[in-house]
């Protein structure tokens, strides 16, 4: 982004001068070839010692040399992993939902698994409350935001930032508890669910549902609340209310975000389940057209963060949005997130 963001700012000054005309072409190129010699004296010189390609070359497979060693010792004190103990706040959600948890056998029985004292977590804290999403675009930000005027752009990538680290923080839950939230618990008990008549596929949907809703509020408030944080560092009190609206906005969609992050791994039960064959899965991950159930169901999420990057850049460098034209894109934005969200919500009713 540190690369990009001066690209971004003389786009934006070319086109105040020129306009999109063929003199804006010339301009960017003329910078472009000027931006691709510096690039290259930057990287072929450091602290007045200058190096060829060869010697970058010779460098670059020293780095992966060393890296490759490191691995090699690195990776037998992964063979026994790391275990973190289950958080008191996590025993504090666990104790509230098992009064629920008598209505709901499944849910009652996902709280028995949280509970045994074997459970242990294999990743450390900090990958639940700051997943890697947080990281990319807390990056991003220290770049970009310091030349960011307009609050409806502070409105609108918060927004889109906020969607992007609650649905990591749901992941890396969905990770670390695989035999519940990945269905690998009933897969161990397929036979049962086949004894049963009709199989109860509502209730157990809703159980995970409402376990990873409860779960997930904790680490989604520490991810968005140091986002939110990193906003008033870098833009002042004005850029954090701006944001602070935005995670208003944003906070409704939680738990259909929770809903369509379970949706591939329980079709693929169901699945499974209703096609009566002995399998030896684990883990509804490993059925052979997982990937290709999980792309048809994502293709309208992945295709509206596509094109949502795709035309923030060009809006950006082209200055083809302007002022309070940016509110109105921030609104498109949410209705849009909010119907491919509702649409991924309602599969429990289909099956």
């Amino acid at each position: 982004m540190a690369a990009i963001v001066p690209l971004l700012q003389l786009s934006r000054q070319a086109v105040r001068m020129y306009g999109l005309s063929l003199s804006y072409l010339a301009y960017m190129d003329g910078y472009a070839v000027h931006w691709q010699q510096r690039f290259y004296e930057c990287m072929t010189s450091w602290g007045g010692w200058s190096f060829s390609s060869t010697s970058l070359s010779f460098i670059g497979a020293g780095f992966a040399l060393l890296a490759l060693i490191c691995f090699s010792f690195i990776r037998p004190s992964h063979s026994h992993k790391a275990a973190y103990r289950l958080y008191s706040w996590y025993q504090r959600v666990i104790e509230s939902l098992k009064v629920r948890g008598t209505n709901n056998a499944i849910l009652y029985k996902d709280l028995c698994l949280f509970t045994r004292p074997v459970r242990e977590l294999t990743k450390p804290p900090w990958s639940l409350f700051l997943p890697g999403e947080w990281f990319l675009v807390a990056g991003a930000n220290v770049a970009l935001l310091p030349i960011v005027h307009n609050g409806s752009i502070i409105l609108f990538l918060f927004m889109f930032e906020m969607y992007i680290v609650m649905t990591g923080a749901l992941r890396a839950i969905t990770d670390v508890f695989r035999d519940i939230f990945q269905f690998e618990s009933e897969m161990e008990r397929l036979t049962v669910f086949r004894l049963l008549s009709p199989p109860p596929l509502v209730p157990l949907i809703e159980a995970k549902w409402t376990l990873l809703e409860r779960l997930g509020v904790y680490p989604c408030m520490t991810a968005v609340g140091l986002l939110l944080l990193e906003y008033i560092g870098l833009l002042g009190m004005r850029g954090g209310l701006w944001a602070a609206m935005g995670a208003v906005m944003m906070m409704p969609a939680y738990s259909l975000v929770v809903k369509r992050i379970l949706r591939t791994d329980y079709e693929v039960f169901c699945l499974v389940l209703a096609s009566g064959e002995q399998t030896v899965l684990t883990s509804p991950r490993d059925y052979a057209g997982y990937m290709v159930i999980a792309a048809g169901n994502h293709s309208f999420h992945r295709l509206l963060i596509y094109i949502t990057v795709f035309s923030s850049l060009l809006s950006a460098f082209f200055m083809l949005l302007k002022g309070w034209s940016w509110a109105c894109y921030s609104v498109l934005f949410v209705v849009m997130i909010y119907l491919v969200l509702w649409n991924g919500s309602q599969y429990a009713q289909r099956t």
